[in-house]
């Protein structure tokens, strides 16, 4: 069984050097020493989950972005830069997760969802998303 490549520790030090956040500034984040966040992003450690989702929240990203995504990739600037999603973005990751059948788990359905199914998925994900940022902007 082959480990699944993560970029945690290339993602880490990106971030921190484009927000211009020093190792005690993350280290206090997370409540470590400098030198632990030295070797999260030399790649000698990794961080638990806890920490992990407290660096995601931190750097407003999702904690997939944060394990999974090359963050210094031209392609992925927006999810830094714009810190928010753009409904493609969005439509895009819900199809994944469905090809990935995260979302007929969710169902408990053996067949396939259909594509009305999966506008609605995507319709209402929108919505939340719309909430969410009313909400934030109050």
């Amino acid at each position: 069984m082959s480990k699944e490549k993560t970029f945690i520790s290339s993602n880490l030090k990106y971030l921190r050097t484009k927000k211009r956040k020093s190792l005690n500034d993350i280290a206090a984040i997370c409540n470590k020493t400098n030198v632990a966040i030295h070797y999260w992003e030399d790649g000698a450690r990794e961080p638990n989950a806890i920490d992990i989702a407290k660096l995601a929240n931190y750097f407003q990203i999702t904690v997939d972005d944060f394990i999974l995504t090359d963050l210094r990739s031209n392609d992925n600037v927006s999810i830094v830069k714009n810190k928010t999603i753009s409904d493609d973005e969005l439509e895009h990751r819900l199809q994944k997760l469905s090809e990935k059948e995260c979302i007929k788990i969710i169902f408990d359905k053996d067949d396939e969802l259909t594509e009305e199914e999966l506008n609605q998925i995507v319709s209402h994900a929108r919505f939340i998303k719309e909430q969410h940022y009313k909400q934030k902007n109050k």
